[in-house]
């Protein structure tokens, strides 16, 4: 390797700054064999920074602290640093491949010499970092990720035998049989999946290799090996694909199988079987440099926030979301590097420390109070139930999972209450009472208090779940925080409960038809709640030529203190994404005037039912808006009480003391 005098001699112990040399001697050095230069030529071509067109640009190193290991690759015309045209971010790294001793973990600023990021993501190097974020974890994190020496086996796993002239093969454990197992969550994609069927199932028992697997699912053979892993999950050979009641059956199951699992391989830059899980990665790289050549610059790999999770391929699959909850510890391959995320921490490639609170999207353990503690058994065991308020906070975090899994994808629509089962399955305490259709008998309502931020114009033509159910909806669905959040004022919580005793629904009996035996799973048509609630007609004034404001809706979230007068309308569906009012009477304002509304113009005016449903639990000073479920009737047999819900309402507490409230038993389809 040749290096120039300049290159070779880069050092930051005494000075923050190291000048090179200008761009026509880099450009000179680099031709002569200099791979210094050239890595310096590389890197503002990969920036697109035009040098070439600057012969006279200085090349400077500046490190931006003192003993930090961020440094940033200058080019600059003359003397001052106001005249730098471009820069690089780079990270000083350590060659040798130093790391921390298991104990001895920090969190805090990214200072330490960096990682070197090697080019292929199934480098033993990688591979050794990530065993050794597998032992830091179940030794030093505590309760939350505890490895238990042997769970229960589902019932059908991969084994891989460590002499690898055996072939896999498709593992039935022995009733109540115990060991350890890893998952893998990817996605399946539109090539030639490898599928167990009821025709092959006894020859995949006999026998199969791994050559046979398509690149994703042989990369998590060989890591499961690598990693000293003998049994594996994976869904398309774990359950038969061409078997209903299997498959309803095994979805079920997905609280004990992701839960249970020693740590799950999350295949997140692959869209599908065909791509492999060990990618490229392409960060440039310099020369060695320093005593015994033990430094190197790389470029600089996004923080977690610019990591941009929602990029990755597997973050939009539907299943994903619970598989990467559910998962105690979750191995992470992205596009850029390996992470490592768990009910504590997390841990990047190029981070030495842990990261327990990200900034950006959120980290798994966030949900660790949630779907990874013994709350239930606690409970019990101190003779204790869950609060009014604890259970409120329980259906507000659920709800908030609901808003994550409607952004994802499906290949199958009606298997988005499937896709949260387990979560559901994890999340239920005894006084939550009995889920249906993604809600909790103990308040349904809470959980029907949504809105969309797009029109659902679009409808299947088929039946998904009942008109008040979230899953009915496609896109951003944004729940009223306001409802559910715990904290409130004594006199907050006064007023709401004066509010519930006097005007609160009231779940009268649900029917729910399972498609299959998931008991959280899919519903059929048929399905529906009888309630009992204080109801009022309402007009909805359709504003021709407005655009849906979606953010003037987000007056009811916890955090804008200062709601605003009047009612404030969504309707599921939207004609051209418009606008909407709402008003009790013959009236209504918009834009500081007040209009007449000609109940005639059925094209601009619509007349509906609505019923409350919540309140919120606000100040009076911050103007806290009663909920209501918008309803339109259904001919269903002749019964005049049937309806469906259309849209959401707010309005002022106020409205409660004008006439026309009317308690009634409605059947909600």
């Amino acid at each position: 390797m040749t290096v120039c005098a300049r290159c070779a001699s880069i050092n930051f112990r005494c000075n923050r700054r190291y000048a090179l040399s200008t761009i026509s001697v880099t450009i000179q050095k680099a031709e002569d064999g200099c791979t210094g230069c050239q890595f310096v030529l590389g890197v503002a071509k990969y920036r697109d920074i035009l040098v070439e067109e600057e012969p006279h640009l200085q090349v400077l190193i500046r490190q931006r602290k003192v003993n930090e290991n961020r440094v940033d690759l200058c080019f600059r015309r003359g003397r001052y640093d106001r005249n730098i045209i471009g820069k690089v971010a780079l990270r000083l790294c350590d060659t040798y491949g130093f790391e921390l001793a298991p104990w001895a973990e920090y969190e805090g600023a990214n200072v330490d010499l960096a990682r070197v990021i090697f080019g292929d993501a199934g480098d033993e190097r990688s591979i050794s970092l990530a065993k050794s974020w597998f032992a830091r974890c179940t030794r030093y994190h505590g309760k939350a990720c505890t490895l238990e020496a042997d769970v229960p086996l589902p019932s059908r796993l991969v084994q891989i035998p460590r002499d690898l002239s055996y072939d896999l093969k498709l593992y039935i454990p022995r009733e109540g049989e115990r060991g350890r197992y890893i998952a893998l969550s990817y996605c399946w994609g539109h090539g030639i999946a490898f599928k167990t069927l009821s025709t092959n199932l006894e020859d995949r028992k006999r026998g199969f290799s791994v050559d046979s697997l398509p690149p994703t699912l042989r990369d998590a053979i060989i890591l499961a090996r690598r990693m000293e892993v003998d049994y594996i999950w994976i869904d398309s050979i774990c359950i038969l694909q061409d078997d209903g009641n299997d498959w309803s059956r095994e979805s079920a199951e997905m609280a004990q199988v992701y839960g249970n699992a020693a740590f799950t391989i999350c295949v997140d830059s692959a869209p599908g079987m065909d791509s492999g899980i060990f990618q490229n990665r392409d960060f440039p790289t310099s020369h060695t440099f320093g005593p015994h050549g033990s430094f190197c610059l790389q470029t600089e790999t996004p923080a977690w926030y610019h990591m941009s999770m929602d990029t990755q391929p597997l973050y939009w699959r539907g299943w994903a979301f619970q598989e990467r909850i559910l998962s105690c510890r979750n191995l992470h391959f992205f596009a850029g590097q390996v992470a490592w995320e768990c009910n504590t921490t997390l841990y990047r490639e190029s981070f030495r420390g842990r990261e327990s609170k990200p900034w950006g999207h959120f980290a798994k353990n966030e949900y660790t109070h949630l779907f990874h503690s013994n709350r239930v058994a606690e409970k019990i065991a101190a003779g204790t139930k869950h609060t009014r308020e604890e259970l409120f906070a329980l259906i507000g975090s659920w709800n908030f999972v609901a808003q994550e899994m409607m952004m994802r994808s499906f290949t199958d629509e009606t298997d988005r209450l499937p896709s949260v089962s387990g979560l559901a399955s994890v999340l239920q305490v005894p006084e939550l009472g009995e889920y249906f259709a993604g809600v909790w008998s103990y308040n349904p309502f809470l959980s029907m208090a949504w809105y969309c931020r797009q029109s659902q114009e679009w409808q299947p033509d088929y039946y998904r779940v009942p008109s008040w159910s979230w899953v009915d909806m496609y896109g951003q669905m944004i729940w009223n925080m306001g409802t559910t959040s715990i904290g409130k004022s004594a006199e907050d919580i006064a007023e709401w409960e004066k509010w519930d005793q006097d005007y609160g629904p009231r779940l009268i009996k649900h029917n729910t038809i399972l498609r299959n035996l998931d008991p959280k799973g899919a519903v059929l048509e048929g399905s529906y709640i009888v309630m009992s609630g204080f109801c009022r007609e309402v007009y909805v004034v359709n504003l021709e030529d407005t655009d849906f404001d979606e953010d003037a809706f987000e007056f009811t979230d916890m955090y804008h203190s200062n709601g605003s007068r009047d009612a404030k309308i969504c309707m599921d569906v939207r004609p051209d994404n418009i606008d909407s009012m709402a008003s009790f009477s013959n009236k209504y304002r918009w834009g500081g005037h007040t209009y007449d509304i000609d109940p005639g113009d059925e094209n601009l005016v619509t007349k509906h039912l609505c019923v409350q449903i919540a309140k919120e639990r606000k100040p009076k000073k911050w103007l806290p808006k009663i909920l209501a479920l918008v309803l339109d009737p259904v001919n269903e047999d002749g019964a005049e009480t049937t309806y469906r819900r259309v849209g959401l309402l707010a309005f002022d507490c106020s409205e409660l003391e004008c006439a026309g409230w009317e308690k009634r038993q409605l059947k909600i389809i």
